[in-house]
């Protein structure tokens, strides 16, 4: 039997193996879609003609629809796959689809077949070139599936927690906090349904996330619930778990750093203590989600450094261990691209590393002054960038947080900073419980699909899409989707496939558009693997285009 698959992409398969005959071309399979999604009600010829074919004359149009139909009756072996005359309907006895099952368990309030059904977004990085209408039309049903796959998780987490199911009530809050990952409703769901399973400390974690990323990114002002739960969680109260009943209190009392009744004085005053005698402690240089950053002097040697001191509310009680264990990979790393890692340590409430201070513009600030960057500088840049990560990547240490502001154009050529902290902090948050939520503070701007939904922390496919961002800016003088971090960018990140840079930038190259594409796809089964392969595919353009 013929299924067609139109979650996640689109494909029609014969027996579970993709069909090879005419029926698999791109109009046509378009034609399969639209008759697919319009269900048993059908769609008419002079849509599917509008929508298909808009810049053709009626008649013409109208052609063009019989030999697709006609190429596709004959490609199954088979006149019986559409039903009706003006209004095509795909025969359910010949033909299956998701969207048609995906569709029907909505109808009947099956959210669970619902979910189950939704594999992706609907048609998923498929395009047809030259028909801006059925662009338009894919969008639109796109978002309304979308927010039915939405409302169907949302009833099976709050079916959940009515049974007290919190376990399953945690897994479908995740499911619909990775769909909308700007959505406060969701988030409020997952932290209360990971507090009332025990796990404290993932409830605060993607608390604390959520709110950076809906303060620092939107520029918006958390949910007051949300801010709630923070502070419930930070000062220890307890919660209800998942019989009703409330749980202790923990065994430490919530730490200073990163709250507001701490103050900078005071924070200072406590990491001097801390420190002891090793470094004189200087004026804060820079705060970020992360750390805090001040300038230091080492009594050793008086050389100048920079003391960071990892924000202490990402960092679980009695998981700082787990921390300096990754730090101490990334301070084993020598490469002239990596800022390097003089020390690391715990002191006190502490978690800190030391590094040499950096001279010179980060990128960030680059491309604020000069964007987009000629050819031999954005390639010599990735260059750079990309080796960098080869290197670390071979290591066992991955970035995670791969953006302009962590990439300085030093004197001595261009390096990268803060590699490997931000799977240093999930190492600690995982701790014990496999389950626990990702943290995923970062620029959505620069951040992989699957970071944003929350599937992974920071692997080298992720690194590799970071980096391919990186590139698309220096050479178009923007990331792929734009810098702003709106809902609707953020689905276009998930659920399409990034642009071509040619589109933007005719000059550049096309075997760099093809190794962009390649860093940038949205699966990272898709993606380039390594960033060992980019840095050769990068030396060799270079040498082509002789800088």
């Amino acid at each position: 039997m013929l299924r067609l698959n139109t979650f996640g992409g689109l494909a029609l398969l014969n027996d579970g193996a993709a069909h090879a005959g005419p029926a698999s071309q791109r109009r046509r399979l378009a034609v399969l879609a639209l008759v697919a999604a319009a269900g048993p009600r059908g769609i008419s010829r002079e849509k599917l003609c509008r929508i298909l074919w808009p810049d053709s004359e009626a008649q013409a149009a109208r052609h063009a629809l019989d030999q697709s139909l006609h190429a596709i009756r004959r490609s199954v072996g088979s006149d019986e796959i559409f039903q009706g005359t003006s209004a095509l309907r795909l025969n359910g006895e010949f033909v299956s689809s998701d969207v048609a099952d995906f569709d029907e368990a909505v109808a009947r309030g099956a959210h669970e077949r619902a979910a189950r059904a939704y594999q992706g977004a609907f048609l998923d990085g498929f395009h047809v070139p030259g028909a801006d209408e059925f662009e338009a039309w894919a969008e639109a049903e796109r978002a309304r599936r979308a927010r039915e796959y939405a409302s169907a998780l949302e009833a099976l987490a709050s079916d959940a927690v009515a049974r007290r199911d919190q376990l399953a009530a945690v897994h479908w809050w995740r499911r619909l906090a990775s769909a909308e990952p700007l959505s406060a409703r969701a988030a409020l769901g997952l932290v209360e349904a990971l507090a009332a399973v025990g796990d404290r400390s993932g409830a605060l974690h993607f608390a604390l996330v959520h709110k950076t990323l809906t303060e620092e990114q939107l520029g918006a002002r958390c949910d007051a619930a949300v801010d709630a739960w923070i502070a419930r969680l930070r000062a220890g109260d307890a919660l209800p778990s998942a019989n009703g009943r409330a749980t202790g209190q923990p065994a430490a009392p919530p730490r200073a750093h990163g709250e507001p009744a701490d103050d900078e004085t005071a924070r200072v005053a406590r990491l001097k203590s801390a420190l002891g005698d090793r470094y004189a402690l200087g004026e804060r240089a820079a705060e970020r989600a992360m750390l805090l950053t001040y300038r230091a002097r080492d009594r050793r040697d008086t050389r100048a450094v920079e003391v960071n001191v990892l924000n202490a509310p990402l960092v679980p009680m009695g998981r700082g261990g787990d921390v300096l264990r990754v730090l101490e990979r990334i301070a084993a790393l020598r490469d002239p691209r990596i800022v390097p890692v003089l020390e690391c340590g715990a002191a006190g409430d502490f978690v800190f590393f030391v590094t040499e201070p950096t001279e010179g513009p980060s990128l960030r600030e680059h491309l604020v002054r000069r964007r987009p960057l000629p050819l031999g500088e954005a390639l010599r840049i990735g260059s750079d960038v990309a080796g960098a990560l080869a290197y670390a990547h071979a290591r066992g240490v991955r970035h995670g947080d791969l953006r302009p502001k962590h990439v300085v154009l030093t004197p001595a050529g261009d390096v990268v900073a803060s590699l490997g902290l931000l799977e240093a902090l999930n190492t600690a948050a995982a701790g014990d419980n496999a389950g626990t939520t990702a943290i995923t503070v970062g620029a959505p701007a620069y951040q992989s699909p699957e970071q944003i939904a929350g599937e992974v922390v920071a692997d080298e496919p992720s690194d590799v899409y970071s980096l391919g961002c990186m590139l698309f800016e220096m050479l178009a003088g923007e990331p792929p989707f734009g810098t702003a971090s709106s809902y609707l960018v953020l689905r276009r990140k998930l659920t399409e496939a990034a642009p071509s840079v040619r589109t933007v930038r005719e000059s550049v190259p096309p075997a760099l558009d093809e190794l962009l594409s390649g860093c940038l796809a949205r699966s990272p089964a898709d993606r380039i693997q390594s960033a060992a392969t980019v840095t050769e595919a990068l030396s060799k353009l270079r040498e082509g285009a002789g800088v």
